[in-house]
């Protein structure tokens, strides 16, 4: 999935999440820590598969869920930037170009993306139809992680032929629930927190 794809979705994911929750993240470390890790030296060391980048990405989860977040204050830089690091991450492991079925070198690859990028341009968003509301929330990283392997599973079994808007869906879902669970999880003081309808349009 290229940068511009990855920025799109942040602004999209940050929106969502501040319409429903009492947190601001910051712009600038949410949108940098989902590029990054295709800018950065040590990120690219990564293959961005799930089956080459799962111990670094549990590790990532891990390590945010231990943070501690404050109702109505602005989230900090660091924090925001760890989470759009690893939505970034997340977002690649439901994109079929990253996935082991993909039949293709590098050529093909770009081109898929690009073809990704016009759909979500052409669409503006709207490829989450049923996605409106968000997922349980979960409390530990272990749950997190093994609710992403579910909908991998999922995702994986859906996929009959190359479709960005299978990909689109099934990334914005679990990116909100990831977000969701994580913020909920390092919030201080609030036991519950009420998540109305969740809109990306």
């Amino acid at each position: 999935m290229n940068v511009f794809n990855h920025i799109g979705i942040s602004l999209r994911l940050k929106k969502a999440i501040e319409k429903s929750m009492q947190v601001k993240l910051s712009t600038f470390g949410f949108i940098w820590g989902n590029v990054k890790p295709d800018l950065t030296a040590r990120h690219r060391k990564i293959p961005h598969f799930k089956k080459d980048a799962d111990l670094f990405f549990r590790g990532q989860v891990k390590k945010i869920i231990n943070s501690r977040l404050y109702e109505n204050e602005k989230c900090p830089v660091d924090f925001s930037m760890q989470l759009g690091t690893i939505t970034h991450y997340l977002s690649d492991f439901f994109c079929h170009a990253h996935t082991e079925r993909f039949k293709g070198g590098f050529l093909k690859h770009n081109l898929y993306e690009i073809w990704l990028n016009i759909y979500f341009a052409i669409k503006s968003g709207r490829c989450i139809d049923e996605q409106k509301n968000t997922e349980v929330i979960f409390y530990s990283a272990s749950s997190i992680c093994n609710r992403i392997d579910k909908m991998q599973h999922k995702y994986l079994n859906a996929r009959y032929d190359c479709q960005p808007g299978l990909d689109l869906s099934f990334l914005y879902r679990a990116c909100m629930m990831l977000c969701f669970s994580v913020i909920t999880s390092c919030m201080v003081g609030v036991e519950t927190i009420s998540i109305p309808q969740l809109s990306l349009y």
